[in-house]
């Protein structure tokens, strides 16, 4: 996949050393303040459903549309950033006034759930500015992204946060720091990660010194603005069905409940990593492609993808749930593990699923039926919603789970069923069913692996068992070109460092 698999390499590598740098953050450090995990979480995930109201669609306008303006002439190309941030300005006003207006109606139909808003109340203004700050970080970086570079804003919004994030931590569980500053200290670092990113993007894209306002004609400015529209709501769409657990939560339960159930969340969003990496540079192809009506390039980057995102996926939901009981045993409070092995479980196979219909909100999103995304997205995140208020009062903070899953099978599963009827688009083939079967064997012969004494022992040995196992037949069974051509280029890296040892 050329440039896609370097990036995406590069992305994978640092969002992995991240999510090894938050394993130990989750079990030798959250477990030490578990309450304040579960505020930061509940700002971030409130400020994340804002998000798409302040953005509109604009991130993904940014990658459309940046073509098409004139890729030739430097001083049109460049008008296009300040015309985003005029249009953000805009937005943000806009939709800040109505919030502020109707937000005492809102507090009341969330009282009238049992939903405790007393801290959203005391943080109004921390989130407002917060969220202005995520949207202008999201814009930015869907502009990096047109010039294929996904590394530098994953090591300072993902991989950086993870090492700021436990470090907080740490101060208040010392006493050094209380939980009244958290907000103020979590926008002061989104500040300076504002700042790196449009540094980085001048650097890439130079602004002109002056700006003229591009010509784009009434046809165009109201193509622009559909799409803004719809894809904002289809991104409010997303995070209500995606990050809304969190914040349902700590409102129906507590910080500590929401922030127990942080710990198996964090675990199984390493999946997310590879995701997330092919979906971010894949957008701007797939784009291209629709533009060029490329149904070809289009159908083998879903099957591409569908078949190396589930290998990845299958291997960390296997090393994570065999071994979840031993991590569990290590940690610095092993009592706040109590019961969330099936938490686990249940999101990192939901989180599997969305592996393995791959890129199909990317396709779907930037083809000429993206307002069905934002149809079926609505749809869902009421669902959500309903579930959520239905299932965590019964079920607790599993609740919370069967509200996600539910959500993100039937999301899936109504894409799949689309593209498939619409454009004949599957990601489903014959090297992609032997994946699945492969994983449903591992999962079932695990079971009868026992827990050994020693669990760093153990962790080591189920491990190594189940990776060398698993990428060996995988190896073997020859379904992915680009997962055997990878395993190649280490085994010979290997061998030349072991013939220059012996020489």
């Amino acid at each position: 996949m050329g440039i896609i698999s370097r990036q995406s390499i590069k992305y994978s590598i640092i969002s992995f050393t991240g999510a090894a740098v938050g394993m130990i953050s989750v079990l030798f450090i959250y477990p030490l303040a578990i309450e304040a995990v579960g505020f930061i979480n509940t700002f971030i995930s409130t400020a994340m459903i804002l998000v798409p109201l302040f953005n509109l669609g604009l991130s993904n306008v940014s990658i459309k549309f940046f073509n098409e303006f004139a890729p030739a002439k430097t001083e049109t190309k460049s008008a296009f950033v300040p015309l985003l941030h005029i249009l953000l300005l805009l937005n943000f006003i806009i939709i800040g006034a109505l919030i502020w207006l109707g937000k005492d109606t809102f507090y009341q139909i969330l009282k009238s759930q049992n939903f405790d808003i007393s801290t959203i109340q005391e943080n109004e203004l921390q989130l407002l500015v917060f969220t202005l700050l995520l949207t202008l970080i999201g814009i930015v970086t869907s502009l990096i992204s047109n010039s294929q570079r996904i590394v530098v804003p994953n090591l300072l919004s993902n991989f950086g946060f993870k090492i700021f994030l436990p470090i907080i931590i740490l101060t208040i569980a010392f006493g050094y720091q209380n939980t009244q500053n958290l907000s103020a200290i979590v926008i002061f670092y989104h500040i300076f990660v504002l700042l790196i990113l449009l540094f980085y993007l001048n650097s890439l894209q130079p602004s002109s010194t002056s700006w003229k306002k591009p010509e784009l004609g009434k046809a165009k400015l109201k193509e622009m603005y559909t799409f803004a529209f719809y894809s904002g709501l289809t991104a409010l769409g997303s995070v209500l069905a995606y990050r809304i657990d969190t914040v349902m939560i700590s409102g129906l339960i507590n910080y500590e409940t929401a922030g127990k159930y942080v710990l198996p969340m964090t675990m199984a969003a390493v999946m997310d990593i590879p995701n997330m990496a092919i979906n971010s540079i894949s957008g701007p192809i797939i784009s291209t492609a629709w533009d060029k009506k490329d149904f070809k390039e289009i159908d083998k980057l879903y099957r591409s993808a569908a078949i190396n995102l589930t290998i990845i996926g299958g291997l960390i939901l296997l090393g994570g749930y065999y071994c979840f009981d031993e991590l569990s045993a290590i940690s610095s409070n092993p009592e706040v593990f109590e019961g969330l092995k099936m938490v686990f479980l249940i999101l990192a196979l939901a989180k599997l699923v969305d592996m393995i219909t791959s890129v199909n909100s990317s396709i779907l999103g930037y083809s000429s039926a993206y307002k069905f995304n934002l149809l079926f997205l609505l749809v869902l995140a009421v669902l959500n919603i309903v579930f959520n208020l239905t299932f965590i009062p019964e079920f607790g903070i599993l609740g919370a789970c069967y509200a996600t899953a539910l959500s993100i099978l039937l999301y899936n599963g109504i894409k799949l069923i689309f593209l498939y009827y619409k454009f004949g688009l599957s990601p489903f083939t014959w090297p992609l069913v032997k994946v699945i079967g492969l994983i449903s064997l591992f999962f079932v012969s695990l079971q009868f692996f026992p827990m050994l004494s020693q669990p760093i022992v153990s962790i080591a040995l189920k491990a190594t068992i189940i990776s060398t196992l698993y990428t060996s037949i995988i190896y073997r069974l020859k379904v992915s070109s680009e997962f055997n051509g990878i395993v190649l280029g280490y085994l010979s890296k290997a061998r030349g460092f072991f013939k220059n040892k012996s020489n």
